[in-house]
């Protein structure tokens, strides 16, 4: 099956359509868009929202957002770097099968619903300090090029890290996790696969159960 052909948005458009006024159960469709200048949401108010497919080709913030209903990024292609500091996700964020081409900024994010990273390429710094989850937090199968940091991150349900590979080192010191912590798979590239797990378990603390190889 070939790929959906891209449409051409202006960035003022789609900014506009990503804060146009909300309505209850209703989703604003942007999948599929070709977008090449900077978008930028800074403080903004967001409803449901679905770039499923797109491809942000320059600089995209949303610093101080509220994304009031789901957000769906899902295989996303993000071009330039994301800053999403200290964004509000009131229900599900997926960027499930995403690429980060650069630097992408989480900190201090609230998810309150799931946090869905799964099968993320970050090919720049990636950036979770001080965000709190009061959902899953789940990674699993990325891979992480760069540095990732994700110091005092406040995970209230889940973090899912298996088979997560951090290519260029983590830190997850001062980092809580109350539910479930699956470590099972993950991997450094510098060392053997239980060592990854060991050194990512020592450096968080877990409250509930563990599960590594």
């Amino acid at each position: 099956m070939s790929a959906p052909e891209l449409v051409e948005m202006d960035a003022s458009e789609l900014v506009a359509r990503m804060t146009m006024p909300i309505r209850l159960g209703h989703t604003v469709d942007l999948r599929n868009l070709h977008v090449s200048g900077p978008v930028d949401l800074d403080n903004a108010l967001i409803g449901n929202v679905d770039l499923s497919g797109s491809i942000l080709a320059s600089a995209f913030t949303c610093r101080r957002a509220t994304f009031s209903g789901q957000a769906w990024f899902m295989t996303v292609r993000f071009l330039q770097d994301v800053d999403a500091t200290a964004c509000v996700f009131e229900s599900d964020c997926r960027f499930d099968g995403a690429a980060f081409s650069a630097a992408s900024h989480f900190k201090r994010c609230e998810f309150r619903g799931v946090g869905c990273f799964d099968r993320v390429s970050f090919n720049g710094p990636a950036c979770y300090d001080e965000l709190v989850a009061l959902g899953n937090l789940s990674l699993s199968g990325s891979i992480f090029h760069d540095r990732a940091s994700a110091r005092r991150m406040d995970c209230q349900g889940g973090l899912w890290l298996d088979h997560t590979e951090f290519r260029g080192g983590f830190d997850f010191h001062g980092t809580e996790v109350h539910g479930r912590t699956w470590l099972k798979g993950a991997q450094d590239g510098r060392q053997a696969t239980y060592g990854a797990e060991r050194a990512i378990a020592e450096k968080l603390s877990s409250h509930g159960y563990t599960y590594s190889t």
